[in-house]
């Protein structure tokens, strides 16, 4: 994966709703790129879950179905219908994210496009 960089899964529409993603030396932020759409809201303070590589690999595993551990950096609830709330494990930060995001992230992850060990453009 590219570093430094907010990327998405290829599978993403042009929407601007997704799950956004940047991996930096030992670290990986996560946001909700809906936060942007709205041009009332203030950029510096968008809502970004931080975590380390190594969690963020078993959020990985657990989102790709490889083992049912839940992760424990990070609270990740899924409704019913489908959508997903994402939250640090103390709660301060939240973000939710549709059907259509999570399953387009789901569907990049089980691709590799999130594993912090690709280091090429998706």
């Amino acid at each position: 994966m590219i570093t430094g960089v907010w990327r998405k899964a290829t599978y993403s529409n042009n929407q601007g709703a997704c799950v956004e993603v940047r991996v930096d030396t030992g670290t990986v932020s996560i946001r909700d790129s809906k936060y942007l759409q709205d041009p009332n809201n203030d950029p510096h303070v968008q809502p970004v879950i931080s975590i380390t590589t190594t969690q963020w690999t078993s959020i990985l595993d657990w989102v790709a179905g490889r083992t049912s551990m839940k992760p424990q950096a990070t609270r990740v609830e899924i409704a019913t219908n489908g959508s997903v709330l994402m939250s640090t494990s103390d709660g301060t930060v939240t973000l939710a994210y549709t059907v259509a995001e999570w399953e387009a992230f789901t569907a990049g992850v089980r691709d590799g496009e999130f594993d912090p060990a690709v280091t090429h453009a998706a």
